[in-house]
């Protein structure tokens, strides 16, 4: 099994370095979250091939009355 390439176990990996990272150098107003993530194929027997991630990052830009400012 040493040679199997798990790109589930991959893209695990790579979100739980990612959000140490953003943890590092947010600010504390800064507010992050992965909404989805694919695996391919999906099935329960079969090693995915490849991985996909939806992040999503926001942190003020500007004070308003609400302290957020739509873009």
């Amino acid at each position: 099994m040493a040679i199997r390439k798990d790109a589930g176990a991959a893209l695990i990996a790579f979100a739980q370095r990612l959000d140490s990272a953003f943890r590092a150098i947010a600010r504390p107003e800064t507010v992050w979250t992965i909404g989805r993530i694919e695996l391919n194929p999906g099935s329960l027997s079969i090693v995915p091939g490849k991985a996909d991630l939806m992040l999503q990052f926001a942190m003020p830009t500007r004070k308003s009355s609400s302290g957020w400012r739509p873009r």
